[in-house]
């Protein structure tokens, strides 16, 4: 297998056109931020856009952002064990790793193998994460309806997007200055819907990824209910709203949950979201 490090961000997505269509779900984090920075609507220190080809095909695909960590497409192991020695020769400094357990066990075997130059490594699972996908939304029989968030929500609106990465502790997360304005386009462009009840707002969602160059996926999130509003499924209706929303558009629905959390993976399946991958992440901390 080859491993090829890609230039830029709008090459790397023109490459892995065909796989991304093939594998849309676990590629789609990927193509997203892929998307963003080639439109220039996204910049980091630095970014690694990889893909692992057998002959002419491609056949997994990765990315790193700088500070954070790498993203594993899907891929089987023996691609992501050729990637694990590619990338230990161009990037030493990998914090931590997210990808489907085979595939992340299997680059950590090269990346942090006897003859890597990475050198030693301690290792620590992180989050494990559940991918995924409704076709069929049921909206749970709550009080209220959804509505657009209007541009003059926004405080609001990055309060709670804010609140919910404190609680969730995401490996990845913009600053708050990067989450307002990313989130003012995305409420000018009618991506996060509040769930409201007697005049007033208690709960969101939103949707990111949508990758149009390949396969039409959104992914739902974040999620957010107002403390004193929770455990009356108003987050799982504004949820449900969304994804019949966006199925409504042709789209694949899909969504990331902390798979350790039982009671947002039970309210998702009982609206109608089917389990169809796992993720991982495991740290990489220097001695």
């Amino acid at each position: 297998m080859d491993v090829d490090l890609v230039e830029g961000a709008e090459d790397f997505l023109e490459r892995t056109r065909e796989h991304r269509a093939a594998e849309p779900l676990l590629t789609n984090v990927i193509a997203s931020v892929a998307s963003t920075v080639a439109a220039g609507r996204r910049h980091y220190d630095a970014a690694w856009w990889w893909l692992v080809r057998e002959r002419a095909a491609v056949v997994g695909v990765a990315m790193r952002t700088a500070p954070y960590g790498l993203l594993l497409g899907s891929m089987e192991v023996d691609a992501a064990r050729a990637l694990g020695a590619a990338v230990a020769t161009r990037d030493p400094d990998v914090p931590w790793v997210e990808g489907a357990p085979e595939a992340n066990d299997a680059f950590r075997s090269t990346y942090l193998g006897p003859d890597s130059p990475v050198g030693p490594r301690r290792t620590r699972t992180g989050r494990r994460s559940l991918v995924y996908e409704v076709t069929t939304p049921v909206t749970p029989p709550v009080p209220g309806s959804a509505r657009r968030a209007r541009s003059s929500e926004l405080d609001l609106v990055t309060d709670w997007v804010n609140a919910f990465h404190h609680e969730v502790g995401p490996a990845v997360t913009d600053g708050p200055e990067v989450a307002r304005a990313r989130f003012a386009r995305r409420i000018d462009e009618g991506d996060v819907l509040l769930w409201e009840v007697d005049g007033g707002s208690v709960a969101l969602a939103g949707v990111a990824g949508v990758d149009v160059v390949a396969t039409p996926v959104a992914r739902i999130g974040p999620v957010y209910t107002v403390p004193a509003a929770r455990g009356r499924g108003y987050g799982a209706a504004v949820t449900a709203a969304l994804a019949a929303r966006e199925l409504g558009r042709g789209r694949r629905v899909t969504l990331y949950a902390d798979a350790d959390y039982a009671p947002s993976n039970a309210a998702y399946r009982k609206i109608g979201f089917v389990p169809r991958a796992e993720t991982r992440t495991v740290w990489l901390d220097r001695p």
